[in-house]
């Protein structure tokens, strides 16, 4: 008998001794799991007060930031609202290729232009030399290709709307050329 008292003390005193431990593990544990869900609310909390860019997904540290998305040519947003600059000119109103006024819907809801063929093949004249173009590649008698469009706006400039009162188209990226008269 006082084998089983002594053995049974011994498994007591173990009991006794292990469940504070136990406890006090069980308490640290617990103040762990507290601490880092306080920490994750904290970080919502914050990251709910920053104000994120919509297009590129960088925080907003100013509001003059530029945009990666835009190619640094925009400022970062909060909402995906079109950014418009203010020196940006309107679309153009003729299709560069066929010389067609474009519609409302394709100059500014991006319903796509298909060119009238008869439009596309009228006998044009160059712009730089006057000259018939017979040829997609034909070569100017003033240097480079035979076009009727700016080379920087693409805008046809045998096309009176993008011709100034002057005689002279002002494009938009600081390029003035004033067409020379066709020779029929």
């Amino acid at each position: 008998m006082t084998k089983h008292i002594k053995w049974m003390s011994a498994v007591l005193l173990a009991a006794l001794i292990a469940v504070p431990a136990f406890a006090q593990t069980e308490k640290q544990t617990v103040s762990k799991v507290a601490k880092a869900v306080e920490q994750a609310a904290l970080k919502a909390r914050q990251k709910a007060q920053q104000k994120i860019c919509a297009y590129c997904g960088e925080e907003i540290t100013s509001s003059y930031q530029h945009c990666s998305a835009k190619n640094y040519t925009g400022l970062c947003s909060e909402t995906n609202e079109e950014y418009k600059s203010p020196a940006t000119s309107a679309p153009a109103s003729h299709c560069p290729k066929c010389g067609e006024e474009l519609t409302i819907d394709e100059r500014y809801h991006g319903v796509k232009h298909h060119c009238n063929p008869a439009a596309e093949q009228q006998t044009k004249y160059c712009i730089y030399c006057g000259e018939e173009i017979k040829t997609e590649d034909q070569v100017c008698t003033e240097g480079g290709k035979c076009t009727v469009y700016c080379p920087e706006c693409h805008a046809d400039l045998r096309d009176p709307a993008n011709i100034s009162p002057d005689g002279i188209h002002h494009c938009r990226f600081k390029v003035h050329i004033k067409p020379v008269p066709a020779k029929k």
